[in-house]
């Protein structure tokens, strides 16, 4: 499974990204707020479920499509996926800090 542990943290970067902009539209845009609810019959249930697919497809798509015929090194990967991550807390504390 050549490629495997870099198409997880390719998927983690991009649900990492996605995750966090989906916590900001739902909590500004009522109609997102309320089709996650309807998924799930909470919001925060059908964010799960949206995410969830959202890593699985990113999962499938980069090892298919580019880790499973390219060497890519999974420690520099994962230290991106750290920076990432760390940008993107931040990002959602900001924006729940200006709220108050």
């Amino acid at each position: 499974m050549k490629g495997l542990a870099s198409a997880l943290i390719i998927a983690l970067i991009v649900v990492a990204i996605f995750s966090n902009l989906l916590v900001l539209v739902k909590e500004t845009n009522q109609d997102v707020f309320n089709a996650l609810k309807a998924i799930g019959g909470h919001h925060w249930t059908g964010h799960g479920i949206v995410t969830t697919i959202v890593f699985i497809a990113f999962t499938v798509i980069a090892y298919y499509g580019y880790a499973s015929r390219k060497e890519i090194n999974p420690y520099k990967l994962a230290i991106v996926a750290a920076t990432v991550l760390i940008i993107m807390s931040l990002a959602v504390v900001g924006f729940f800090a200006s709220l108050s």
